[in-house]
């Protein structure tokens, strides 16, 4: 009652308040509340003690908290004295002892409506609370703790201002960017649209510093680098650059530069001038700021255009008047290359180059033999070949196929002058085909000359005694010399050479007794008998004509002494009895034989003796049956005794001796037939 009475005095009597603080106030407030220390109402009512609506007044944080039901004060909107205890003194703690735990690390940081995930739950409370002493009022958005690196103010799309699309709070790396957070490709998500070789560019290589807006990118300057120093005036990148795709430059007008290309400039590549960097200026006021001078300053000061042009391929030479100079091409120098004469690059001399002699570019053949300064006795320009030299000048005048041969075939290695000529053998030793010491070298112009080598003039039969004519005549040399390093001491017997040729079974006596050279078909026997051939003409064999038997154009050693090579169709047997007809026949009498029909197993007696053999062998001679019904079963009666079966013996009635009348063997048999 009496705190009740003091309140009431000191409210009508407000000059008393501060008196009256200091005479019932419990203790000092703590130094956030310092400035209160005599104003008890800031804090109590008269009714109320306490009142958390005069704590909300001055602590709007904790007030916002608790109407919006969000942060760590959603549900603690009354008896902040309950957490809360002052008169404690300047250095008293501002919790009462039961929350000391928010700052001994027990704290449920979940019950501020913000969990610590990731690396929030690593992070020490001043990271965030960085006003000492405050823990409350913070904003749970990202952009309330951490800056803005991505320019999200200077952005009209809301993407920026998500962060949680992007990142998270275990790992704050983004990319790469999922397309459906955001595509560059898309003109609904970007104002600049990425194409070609931008697709692949790095984010941060384009956004500094990963600041996405503002960033200017009307010009291709904003962000690339001009290699080219602003040399192409108001021209845009886009002018002669592919953009994005490529950056190659498709088709440049070189003749917007002080230089234009022209004739073979225009096929060089833009980087073989501008060696790789086309932002490098070049010199091009004469052809040596690009070109090594070929000519090693031969015709200074006169300049490269002077002789050469662009318009001619591989900078050949416009025009060059040879004929000016001291040696006037002609013939075959007309056409000669500058380079085959003058040399090639570093190495060409075209200023006191010699020209007297014709050795200082043409190689001598001759090896010093002659004056190199007489070539033009037997060369000429027009082809360079020995026109005017007269070969019967000299103590060798060529005949006959020698005028043919090639000044070289002869003279090898171009040796001109003492040159062996006294033999044939000089120069067709090598190629000779007699062996030294078989036909001496002096002598081939017995048998040969120069109009034709292989016609051969020479007499055979008065320097062999063998006669050629007529059939050997034709014959070439080696068809009976196998070796040409042998032409004497070779038989002249007609089988040392044509022995191989001997007819099968053909006589072996001696072949000049039957054939003639001049006529070697047909050949006679002379004085011989035919039985010298092994075959004796006898009976009909001696009265026919030697052609019935040796065909005209068939040597007669050919013919076959075996019957069937003459008698084949004349065979009644037609062959089936074998080729050997003289086992049987004879050449005295064909038809009395020698074969006995006895040997068959089959004598012939009675009336068989008498038969032709065709009555018993019209077809075959082998195979023929012996039975009597075979060949007798047309001759039977039609009596009962031939219809029986025993009957078809026909010998138990019957002989060949006597074919009838019959023999009965009784009444057995049946009686008689």
């Amino acid at each position: 009652m009496l705190r009740l009475l003091i309140t009431a005095v000191c409210l009508l009597l407000p000059g008393v308040a501060l008196a009256q603080g200091q005479f019932i106030s419990p203790g000092p407030l703590s130094t956030n509340h310092q400035d209160l220390d005599n104003n008890c109402f800031a804090c109590h009512s008269v009714s109320r003690g306490v009142d958390e609506t005069l704590c909300m007044e001055c602590h709007d944080s904790v007030r916002n908290q608790v109407a919006t039901q969000l942060g760590f004060h959603a549900d603690k909107g009354s008896k902040c004295e309950n957490c809360h205890h002052e008169h404690r003194g300047r250095s008293g703690p501002a919790l009462m002892p039961n929350v000391k735990q928010i700052h001994d690390g027990g704290f449920d940081h979940s019950t501020t409506g913000f969990p610590l995930n990731g690396a929030h739950r690593e992070a020490a409370c001043e990271d965030c609370h960085t006003e000492p002493g405050k823990y409350t009022g913070l904003q749970p958005a990202c952009e309330s703790c951490h800056d803005d690196p991505h320019g999200m103010d200077d952005s009209k799309r809301d993407l920026l201002k998500s962060c949680d699309l992007c990142h998270n709070e275990t790992e704050w790396k983004a990319l790469p960017i999922p397309k459906f957070v955001f595509d560059h490709t898309s003109g609904a998500q970007t104002d600049y649209i990425l194409e070609g070789k931008h697709v692949d560019v790095y984010c941060a290589d384009c956004h500094f510093d990963w600041r996405f807006v503002p960033i200017d990118h009307d010009r291709c300057l904003d962000c690339h680098d001009d290699p080219h120093r602003s040399d192409f005036g108001k021209d845009t990148c886009e002018d002669c650059h592919k953009a994005p795709g490529s950056w190659s430059v498709p088709s440049f007008n070189h003749n917007r530069t002080p230089y234009p290309l022209e004739g073979e400039h225009k096929s060089v590549e833009c980087f073989s001038c501008h060696k790789g960097n086309a932002t490098i200026p070049l010199a091009f006021g004469t052809c040596e700021d690009c070109h090594q001078d070929m000519h090693t300053g031969q015709f200074r000061p006169r300049q490269c255009e002077e002789c050469h042009t662009v318009q001619i391929p591989k900078f050949a030479l416009r025009e060059f008047d040879h004929d000016k100079t001291n040696f006037p091409l002609v013939g075959l120098h007309f056409g000669v290359n500058c380079e085959d004469c003058h040399g090639d690059r570093e190495q060409a001399l075209y200023v006191g180059r010699p020209f007297d002699d014709c050795d200082t570019c043409h190689v001598d053949e001759h090896q010093g033999r002659f004056e190199p300064t007489l070539c033009q006795r037997c060369h000429t320009p027009e082809g360079f070949k020995a026109l005017f030299f007269n070969h019967d000048d000299t103590n060798f005048p060529h005949t006959g196929k020698h005028k043919q041969v090639e000044c070289n075939g002869c003279h090898r290695d171009f040796q001109w002058v003492g040159f062996a000529y006294g033999s044939c053998a000089d120069c067709h030793l090598e190629k000779s085909p007699h062996q030294p010491g078989v036909m001496g070298p002096e002598t081939c112009d017995s048998c040969h000359n120069t109009e034709a080598f292989a016609i051969i003039s020479f007499d055979h039969k008065a320097n062999t005694k063998f006669d050629l004519a007529p059939a050997h005549l034709e014959r070439k040399c080696a068809d009976c010399h196998d070796s040409v390093d042998v032409f004497s001491g070779l038989n002249s017997d007609c089988t040392a050479c044509h022995k191989g040729d001997r007819p099968w079974g053909h006589y072996e006596g001696q072949c000049g007794n039957c054939h003639k050279a001049s006529q070697w078909f047909p050949g006679g026997l002379g004085d011989q008998d035919h039985a010298v051939t092994g075959f004796p003409l006898r009976g009909q064999h001696a009265r026919i004509d030697c052609e019935t038997c040796h065909m005209p154009d068939r040597a007669r050693g050919e013919a076959n002494p075996q019957c069937s090579s003459c008698h084949d169709v004349d065979d009644p047997h037609k062959n089936q009895l074998g080729d050997m007809c003289d086992d049987c026949h004879n050449d005295m009498s064909w038809f009395r034989v020698r074969w006995r029909h006895g040997s068959t197993g089959f004598p012939l007696r009675g009336a068989h003796a008498a038969a032709d053999c065709i009555d018993c062998h019209p077809n075959s001679y082998t195979g023929t049956p012996n039975e009597c019904f075979r060949c007798h079963s047309n001759q039977a009666s039609n009596g009962a005794h031939h219809q029986s079966a025993v009957f078809r013996d026909c010998q138990l009635c019957h002989r060949e001796y006597g074919w009838t009348p019959p023999i009965y063997f009784g009444a057995g048999l049946g009686g008689a037939p």
